[in-house]
């Protein structure tokens, strides 16, 4: 008598990410209702929600200009990200509407995130809808990524950079790696150490 055919689909979530899921659900339960008893705010204490996004829009009055450095009167900023940063905040402040072109941008991030997420975990054998449940439990209760966007902040538009540098290493593009991941530290410095990976199979070049 054969034994019955095992679906690869009917194959359950790995121990280690339901434990993950049920942990960051309790912790993300414990935190809101911690904040709501002290009366403080859940996400950033700033008190100004996008302050990370408007808080260089007056420098950007004088952008190719030496006044760009400077502090802005009236204003307490002045530029402090690496040059190669200004494009982007000027791409947004270029729209009618950067907020809504910050938001946009941040969806379609987001998104491609979860679709590559759930078809690697299809890859694995997981269902479609455990899968889905999964990567979107995990969206939710992602801290840093609601911290980020009750910011404005732009580290997400970094972490799509490094993502792709990665995919193009462990896809075998070397130069591409290189390319992405070098971007990305020209971005912010810190992830510069990415690099290591390059090193480490000897691509001293790339």
């Amino acid at each position: 008598m054969t034994e019955p055919v095992v679906h690869a689909e009917s194959r359950p979530l790995p121990l280690a990410l339901r434990h993950f899921a049920i942990a960051i659900l309790l912790l993300s339960v414990i935190g809101v209702s911690l904040a709501s008893y002290l009366h403080t705010r859940v996400l950033s204490p700033n008190e100004f929600h996008f302050a990370d996004l408007y808080v260089f829009q007056p420098s950007f009055k004088l952008y190719g200009t030496p006044a760009f450095y400077n502090e802005v009167r009236g204003e307490n900023t002045r530029w402090t990200y690496p040059d190669t940063m200004a494009p982007l905040y000027r791409a947004l402040y270029a729209s009618h509407h950067p907020l809504a072109a910050y938001l946009a941008s941040v969806t379609v991030i987001v998104s491609l995130g979860l679709v590559t997420f759930v078809g690697q975990l299809r890859k694995r054998g997981i269902s479609l809808r455990t899968a889905i449940l999964f990567s979107s439990l995990t969206v939710a209760t992602s801290y840093p990524l609601w911290v980020m966007i009750d910011t404005g902040n732009l580290e997400l538009f970094i972490v799509l950079v490094v993502a792709l540098g990665i995919t193009a290493y462990l896809s075998g593009r070397f130069w591409w790696a290189g390319a992405f991941l070098g971007l990305a530290a020209a971005f912010k410095l810190l992830p510069i150490i990415f690099l290591s990976l390059l090193f480490s199979r000897k691509h001293y070049r790339q």
